[in-house]
């Protein structure tokens, strides 16, 4: 697949890769954040290398089964957005860190209604 970014007015998108671990960590490892979510690493850093060395692999493939976006605000790698493909749909999936993360900050989720329509599932 072709590099995607998607630039909304709050937010970039952009493909999830091994550049992001420490701050992947910081979301990822945080069971109150992450209890929902079905695909990310949430135990050891060595998963979580693996996991981010996986997305950056299936962003490489020509049809991905799964697509990973770090979510950028202000310059800062802040959460992620992932699509997951199966049954020809798409399952959308958001996790954010700190003060970002659940109720509080809302443009993200919203932000993320648009992806869906520009990815076109």
């Amino acid at each position: 697949m072709d590099y995607l970014e998607i630039n909304t007015e709050n937010l970039v998108l952009k493909p999830l890769g091994k550049k992001y671990l420490n701050s992947t960590i910081q979301y990822a490892m945080d069971y109150e954040n992450t209890k929902y979510m079905c695909h990310l690493p949430d135990e050891t850093v060595g998963e979580a290398e693996e996991f981010l060395a996986n997305v950056e692999n299936e962003w490489k493939k020509e049809q991905p089964k799964f697509l990973e976006f770090a979510i950028i605000y202000n310059d800062i790698h802040i959460g992620a957005v992932s699509v997951y493909f199966e049954n020809d749909a798409g399952e959308l999936g958001m996790s954010r860190t700190g003060e970002r993360g659940g109720r509080r900050n809302k443009s993200a989720s919203e932000d993320s209604l648009e992806y869906q329509y520009e990815l076109n599932l």
